[in-house]
């Protein structure tokens, strides 16, 4: 209860930033008086001498001390005194909210994930708007004409990767504040789809159901080699706003001593709250609209800004290319390749002169089809049985790069034929 009592209040401290005393609206001007009375009971009732070296009449003191002072009234005078004290404070920080002023309003809103972002991409466009000291008034013009969508897009996602950051790590102030969190441990192994399952909690508010692949060969070892502390988020690559909250929908984990990286996706998202799953209407996938930001130029009017979590790269790139991080397979390896390959594609006696070797040339694209297979032996009886069991194979594994992004990836090759 006490530990409740204690979430209670920060999350009613939290929305209160520090301001200049002269620019605070009477909501805060009023919040922080409340706050200042409650803190000067709670400190001065914990009998530590701490709290008057500090001083009482600062509002920033008060914020940051609340709950130690807190904590030291309650084990001194009980938990049930505490949670008066509590209960009083919280019925008048309530009474205080019909103060609020858009002003307020704007300002709580800036302090969410989704209001970070506008904040963040409405200051560094604005910026970015202005004409230059430096920069002539035809360059200026120019800038704006040829640049104006490519740089807001930049600056829409250098503000994903900056909330995604400070949601990883904290921010610079409370590095320990650890908003996103992976819940480190395996369900039981679901062997028809191959995959772990695995929850990705955000703001303690929203926990995303993600999918861990792993093969049906590796499981085992996987799970008697797992523990929870070698494994973390290593990135977030996508995720929606439930309300104003950022819960990750895609990301990529590793494994302390391991080499290889993961990347897993939500299979739906569950409110923490009513433990119900959320209706898929309620997620917002990370957009920006210009509109909403309430930025003067007529090039962006109506324009959304639209977060691509996988590369949208349609490169194909060499097999051997060294960009082409984790290479395209076969699902389950070379051993499943020749056990379908064997069936179709052999040699008979009336083939003994011939090379036992067709040459096979293909592109695996992003989502593991394969496309325009050509195949070449000397036996030319063997070409249309190659292109027949190669058109009619499984999805494989399609190469990737460093950021696990799906590539589009030239295969040569050379696939021994049997007699039979």
């Amino acid at each position: 209860m006490k530990k409740k009592i204690l979430y209670l209040i920060i999350a009613l401290l939290l929305p209160l930033a520090t301001f200049a005393q002269s620019s605070l609206t009477p909501y805060q001007r009023r919040s922080n008086q409340i706050i200042l009375k409650y803190y000067k009971i709670l400190a001065q009732g914990s009998g530590d001498r701490r709290f008057a070296l500090l001083g009482y009449n600062s509002s920033d003191v008060a914020k940051a001390g609340f709950n130690l002072a807190y904590m030291e009234y309650a084990y001194k005078h009980g938990a049930a005194a505490a949670k008066r004290l509590v209960n009083a404070a919280n019925a008048e920080l309530r009474a205080a909210e019909k103060l609020k002023n858009s002003a307020d309003r704007l300002r709580e809103f800036y302090e969410t994930d989704k209001g970070m972002v506008y904040k963040t991409v409405k200051d560094k466009f604005a910026l970015w708007m202005q004409k230059g000291e430096f920069e002539k008034q035809a360059d200026f013009e120019e800038r704006l004409r040829g640049s104006t969508k490519t740089k807001f897009g930049e600056i829409c996602e250098d503000a994903f990767n900056d909330i995604t950051d400070v949601l990883l790590h904290g921010s610079k102030d409370n590095s320990e504040d650890e908003k996103i969190k992976l819940e480190k441990q395996l369900d039981t192994y679901d062997s028809e789809n191959e995959q772990f399952t695995m929850y990705c909690t955000s703001h303690g508010a929203y926990t995303a159901v993600v999918k861990l692949h792993i093969p049906i060969s590796e499981a085992q070892d996987f799970k008697e080699t797992f523990e929870a502390n070698d494994i973390f988020i290593d990135k977030i690559k996508d995720g929606v706003f439930v309300g104003n909250i950022f819960v990750p929908t895609v990301l990529v984990i590793s494994r302390i001593g391991h080499d290889k990286l993961y990347l897993v996706k939500a299979d739906g998202i569950i409110d923490l709250n009513t433990e119900a799953r959320v209706d898929s209407n309620k997620m917002e996938k990370f957009t920006v609209p210009f509109d909403k930001l309430n930025i003067d130029c007529d090039a962006l009017k109506g324009y959304v800004y639209h977060h691509q979590a996988i590369s949208n790269d349609n490169t194909i790139y060499d097999y051997n290319d060294s960009y082409v991080e984790e290479k395209p397979s076969y699902p389950g390896g070379e051993e499943a390749f020749y056990k379908i390959w064997n069936d179709v594609v052999y040699l008979t006696d009336s083939d003994m002169t011939y090379n036992e070797d067709v040459h096979i040339i293909l592109t695996i694209e992003k989502d593991g089809i394969i496309s325009d297979v050509k195949a070449y032996s000397d036996t030319q009886r063997l070409i249309p049985l190659a292109l027949k069991v190669l058109k009619s194979m499984p999805k494989w594994n399609p190469g990737k790069n460093s950021e696990l992004d799906p590539l589009r990836v030239k295969y040569d090759f050379y696939a021994s034929a049997e007699y039979k």
